[in-house]
């Protein structure tokens, strides 16, 4: 199988995996609602827009998804949500049945599907239950995956849910506690942080999410696996390590509510560990320093 088509082609991750999966000999075909070198322009909540599509791909890699960061009090941000999130699946799931010759199935979905505070360690058998401010998006999510698994294929199609931690790296969508932390050393504004030893984080580099990709489709692995660096970052360590390597030697204003409890991401990677045996994620520090320098470059362009 050497025939890929990836949904939201045009966004952070779609991006990296055309370039990645180009380079190792697949053919690969882009889907996206915009974006200028794009093959198929359309919405995939729209039913009839697929039959633009004359492409017959091995495999599909669904990167198509509205984000989180709307008002869950928008109705027309809620109907985009669900629009796009789960019609838009289960269009695809129709043309997959009509088409006949896609095999196998790899969805992006997000380890935001488990309600936090996550057990330690998050394992893929987790309960899912989303709440928190992004609850809505997480239940899109949640029901990508149920949708997916239930639709009737007539054909033997194998499915992956791959369920992110936080994505970050270069040409990333420039919004989060990282990127906040990046803009206030590069501008040498005040730091401040509450709780950032109660609260961690798994951060995973792009690349390296494109580098593990690869090889699940090789493997045509199935279910749900969680794809993280397996390494939890305190926010306070983290804005130690990028005022160190923004140069800044500013202090760190760090608050502790004494009735927050522990927020931690521990997220078990031995399912990806087995599959992938030789497992390596880019260092941290290295694959930060890059997404610095990234934002380095943007800001030297607004001057």
């Amino acid at each position: 199988m050497n025939r890929v088509l990836i949904l939201g082609a045009n966004g952070f991750l779609g991006r990296h995996l055309f370039r990645c999966l180009s380079d190792v000999g697949y053919e690969v075909k882009t889907l996206s609602r915009k974006g200028d070198q794009i093959d198929y322009k359309l919405d995939i909540a729209e039913p009839g827009a697929w039959d633009a599509i004359d492409f017959e791909p091995d495999i599909v890699i669904n990167c198509a998804a509205v984000l989180p960061g709307g008002n869950a009090t928008d109705e027309a941000y809620v109907r985009k949500l669900f629009l796009t999130n789960c019609k838009g699946v289960y269009n695809l799931c129709r043309w997959i049945e009509k088409t006949g010759t896609v095999k196998y199935i790899l969805n992006v979905s997000s380890l935001s599907v488990v309600s936090k505070p996550w057990p330690i360690p998050l394992k893929e058998d987790a309960p899912t239950y989303p709440s928190g401010p992004h609850a809505l998006y997480s239940l899109s999510k949640l029901n990508q995956e149920i949708i997916l698994n239930s639709f009737p294929f007539s054909h033997k199609v194998k499915i992956s849910h791959a369920r992110l931690s936080a994505l970050f790296g270069e040409n990333m969508v420039w919004s989060g506690i990282m990127c906040s932390l990046i803009d206030k050393a590069l501008k040498e504004e005040p730091i401040e942080l509450l709780n950032g030893t109660k609260l961690s984080v798994d951060y995973i580099y792009v690349k390296d999410v494109c580098k593990h990709f690869i090889s699940l489709i090789k493997k045509e692995t199935e279910g749900i696996i969680n794809v993280a660096s397996g390494e939890e970052v305190y926010l306070l360590d983290l804005a130690k390590m990028i005022l160190k390597l923004c140069g800044n030697n500013s202090d760190i204003l760090s608050n502790t509510d004494s009735m927050q409890d522990y927020n931690r991401a521990v997220v078990d990677t031995s399912k990806l560990k087995y599959i992938e045996t030789d497992f390596k994620n880019t260092d941290f520090l290295i694959a930060l320093k890059e997404t610095i320098k990234y934002r380095q470059t943007l800001l030297a362009c607004y001057e």
